[in-house]
């Protein structure tokens, strides 16, 4: 002998909540003060990565690159961990979001290994020795 229950989904009344994060730059304020002091810290005299630009107040961070871009993401996520560096996927669906997306990129929080060689080959082949191979024959994304 068995048994059969049928359910109904049930459906709350009321008004959906959607949420949208801020998407904006990290600015030289307090946040940004804090930020840079511990990247600087922790890249003292090494050339490029280190960033000793003199911001004025609430001037957007700049001149990021590779090194720069993981080394505010990872701070931000020890220290502050509402915010972030967008990811690649962050970057598409918030596009329309994204300050001035007309006149500069956007930098994620992942690095992009493609097949082919290219300009910068060097950091493309140290990238590969990273993740332990010596060729791809797809694109990679490391987060």
């Amino acid at each position: 002998m068995s048994t059969q229950t049928q359910t109904k989904p049930y459906q709350l009344k009321g008004n959906p909540v959607v949420q949208f994060p801020v998407v904006g730059n990290l600015v030289y304020d307090e946040l940004g003060k804090k930020v840079l002091a511990i990247h600087n810290e922790r890249f003292r005299d090494v050339s490029g990565i280190e960033d000793t630009y003199n911001y004025q107040k609430d001037q957007p961070i700049s001149f990021s690159n590779v090194p720069r871009i993981l080394s505010y993401n990872q701070i931000l996520r020890e220290r502050f961990p509402d915010l972030h560096v967008l990811s690649p996927e962050e970057v598409v669906r918030y596009r329309d979001s994204i300050p001035e997306r007309g006149s500069t990129y956007a930098d994620t929080n992942s690095v992009s290994l493609y097949p082919n060689e290219g300009g910068n080959e060097d950091l493309r082949k140290r990238a590969l020795d990273l993740v332990g191979k010596t060729k791809t024959n797809v694109p990679l994304v490391r987060v």
